[in-house]
């Protein structure tokens, strides 16, 4: 805290800080002190206590594991954006999608497709073909 605040208030922050029965320098500290151990105590409490902790210790595991999955689904979607634009570049030369495919070695169809999207949108970013393609989500992130 700034400035100079009362002695109290000091005391009952150090509590705060390092809350031991030794640090409970006055009648309201040991007050507030018996009542954290008495909740400490209380099974109910540390039965509660842990499932909370567990809960906690889920969601973050599974905000982890989506984060993983969302950073797979955006590499790949990157690379695939890399393919769509080499692919752009053979179809603004004029190159056809069976040459196209016989060069990058893909499925016509596929190559027909991505090229039906450049032509409906021809001013869509790589990356945004490529989340069509693979069938994601639109997203805000551009590469």
């Amino acid at each position: 805290t700034e400035g100079n605040p009362p002695e109290e208030l000091q005391r009952l922050l150090h509590y705060l800080e390092d809350s031991r029965e030794e640090n409970a320098k006055d009648a309201d500290l040991m007050s507030i002190h018996r009542m954290v151990q008495t909740v400490k105590q209380d099974k109910e409490v540390s039965l509660e206590y842990m499932k909370i902790l567990e809960r906690e210790r889920m969601i973050r595991e599974e905000g982890r594991e989506e984060g993983i999955k969302e950073g797979k689904r955006d590499g790949y979607a990157s690379g695939k954006a890399e393919l769509i634009r080499i692919i752009r570049k053979k179809k603004e030369k004029g190159i056809s999608s069976a040459e196209t495919a016989g060069f990058l070695e893909m499925k016509e169809e596929e190559i027909r497709k991505i090229f039906s999207l450049l032509d409906e949108d021809p001013d869509a970013a790589d990356l945004e073909i490529a989340r069509k393609t693979l069938g994601f989500p639109e997203s805000d992130k551009e590469a």
